[in-house]
């Protein structure tokens, strides 16, 4: 596993740590030393996660970073985009069998 060169700390004095991590979160924060620090600890994780031998860290890596890019995606649309790709990778059930609801 090779290293990643870790941007420069910037400062954000006008702001109280809550303020700094909110905005973070939400976007009008730019911060890319914690957004940095965020992806590779979410990259590690999945990678614990993985239970799969062949996984790869760049491969986390590039999946941590979609999950922060769709963070302010309402899980509900997201749910419905994840069962819009299942229905499209298995046959049509009959009205008979499709389930309720």
């Amino acid at each position: 596993m090779r290293s990643i060169r870790e941007p420069k700390a910037e400062s954000f004095p006008h702001v109280t740590t809550l303020e700094h991590w909110t905005g973070v979160w939400t976007g009008s924060v730019v911060d890319q030393k914690a957004q940095s620090v965020i992806l590779a600890t979410t990259a590690a994780a999945l990678l614990a996660l993985s239970q799969d031998p062949d996984a790869a860290y760049e491969t986390m890596l590039e999946r941590a970073s979609h999950l922060w890019q769709e963070r302010h995606v309402p899980q509900a649309a997201m749910m419905a985009a994840a069962g819009a790709r299942a229905q499209s990778r298995t046959p049509a059930l009959s009205a008979r069998t499709r389930m309720p609801g």
